[in-house]
Formats: structure tokens, C-alpha cells, sequence
């Protein structure tokens, strides 16, 4: 109950702070190969959050004001490259602005004297009663926003890698470049590798939002399967084989490589 917090405010900025570990989380996951300033934003704001937290200890106002300010930023720089950005996690960037809004609110609100304290007898019923709904409001509001979190995060790391990779997968009767091309379809991006000396063919499949690299499936000179990954950007078994290797690589479509296959046998 942030209200009946010793430093309510710091409660808030650290429930930002909370919600901002899954969207930096979020924001690792898909550029931990390929960075921009921009992108390092949401840890920044993270480490604003929660230098902010421990700020508002001492100086409750001034730290409430500046993380609305920097969020507010932040929102508007996102907008401002395009509404599909701001858009995105539109859920946990919501409760983010809640939280803040209310350590805004508990900020500003006066600080009580010893005997105007909850429980006292100065204190009439209707106030009591207020300050149980708020508590209660308040109690429910952080279980959602918790809730909304942790779904969030066992979504992105669990439940939607596992669902990306079973759709992946080569099946065990996947043998060749036509069984690729029955299951994945022909509009791929297909190369043909030449490493050392030999020839290969590479289909390469985009796997979806938030992965590093292509999923990629190898076939030898005849055109039988030999090796795949699911994430060519991530994955340290693949960086280590010879198909990540510098070589050439040449640009085909589906119906050049089966022609080149049946002529070099």
C-alpha cells in the first residue's frame, strides 16, 4: 500500500522502476546485436527510476516532477518517430505513467502531523474510510500491474520462444530442398555458398519480431539437408561453424537453385 509507505514515493518510482526491468528486458532481447543510442533509452530510464526512487527519500518533490519530466520525454521522442513505437507495450508504458502520476499526487500531498495520523482521534470516520479505499485501490492497482508484468515477461522468455521454435523446427522427414520448400514455401531468401571448395544452399527464414538473426537451413550440393539454426545472429553453436564463416554467397530464387543442382549432377 504505497499510501501507508514510510516514502511513498520512492514506493512509486521503484514500481516504475519494476515495470521498466521487463521493457528494458524487451528492448535487450531485440537489439543485443544491432544497437542505437535510442534503444539504450529504456535502461537509462531504468537507472533513472530508480536513482529517482532513492532520491525521493530526501527530496520527494523534486524527484517526483523529474521522473514525469524525463517519462514524458521519452514518450514524446518515441511518438515522434512513429505511432507503431509508441504503441508498442502500450500496457506496461500506461502503468508506468499511472505510477508516476500518483508519487506526482503523494508528492504534493502535506505531510501529516503526529496527531493527525491514521487511527487517531482526531481523525473522523469518513477519513478513515477514505484512506482504506485508497490503500485498497492503491493494493490493487500495484497485484495488476504485477500480474500484467510478469505475464509479460513469461510470455516474451518462455512461452513465445518455445512457440517460435517448434514452428521452426526441420521435422524429421524434412530431407531435402523440396521438403523444405513443401513445409516453409519457395519465397525464402535462398543463397548458394561456396566454402572451401564446395558448394552449399542456404534458405534463410525471417522468425519473427525479436529475434537477432534469420533462421537458417543448409543443404549440400545435391541438395540434401545438413545443418540449421533457429537464431543465425544468437546462436554460438552456429557463429562457430563454417556456414557463418566469410565466403561467397550468391542470391538465387528457389527454381535457379533446383536447375543448378540438377546440372552439376
Amino acid at each position: 500500500m504505497i499510501r501507508d509507505e514510510k516514502h511513498p514515493v520512492s514506493s512509486a518510482l521503484f514500481g516504475a522502476a519494476a515495470i521498466q526491468v521487463v521493457l528494458a528486458w524487451i528492448a535487450w532481447g531485440r537489439h543485443r546485436v544491432d544497437s542505437t543510442p535510442l534503444e539504450w533509452l529504456d535502461f537509462i530510464a531504468l537507472g533513472a527510476f530508480l536513482f529517482l526512487g532513492i532520491l525521493a527519500r530526501r527530496a520527494r518533490v523534486p524527484a517526483a516532477v523529474i521522473a514525469v519530466v524525463l517519462y514524458g520525454t521519452f514518450l514524446v521522442q518515441q511518438g515522434s518517430i512513429g505511432v507503431e513505437l509508441l504503441a508498442s507495450w502500450v500496457v506496461l508504458k500506461v502503468s508506468i505513467v499511472a505510477l508516476l502520476l500518483v508519487g506526482l499526487v503523494l508528492a504534493f500531498e502535506p505531510k501529516k502531523e503526529p496527531e493527525q495520523a491514521l487511527g487517531t482521534d482526531s481523525e473522523t470516520g469518513i477519513d478513515k474510510a477514505i484512506q482504506v479505499v485508497w490503500s485498497a485501490a492503491l493494493k490493487a492497482f500495484c497485484i495488476i500491474v504485477f500480474g500484467l508484468g510478469l505475464s509479460v515477461f513469461v510470455d516474451f522468455t518462455l512461452v513465445q520462444p518455445s512457440l517460435r521454435y517448434a514452428k521452426l523446427r526441420p521435422t524429421e522427414d524434412m530431407n531435402t530442398l523440396e521438403d523444405f520448400a513443401s513445409r516453409f514455401g519457395r519465397d525464402c531468401q535462398w543463397l548458394i555458398l561456396k566454402i572451401e571448395g564446395e558448394t552449399y544452399y542456404e534458405a534463410r527464414v525471417w522468425p519473427g519480431q525479436y529475434m537477432s538473426g534469420d533462421a537458417c537451413y543448409v543443404f549440400d550440393e545435391k541438395g540434401y539437408f545438413v545443418d540449421w539454426t533457429w537464431d543465425s545472429g544468437d546462436d554460438p553453436r552456429w557463429t562457430n561453424t563454417k556456414w557463418n564463416q566469410t565466403g561467397e554467397r550468391h542470391p538465387y530464387s528457389f527454381d535457379q537453385i533446383i536447375e543448378n543442382i540438377k546440372t552439376d549432377t
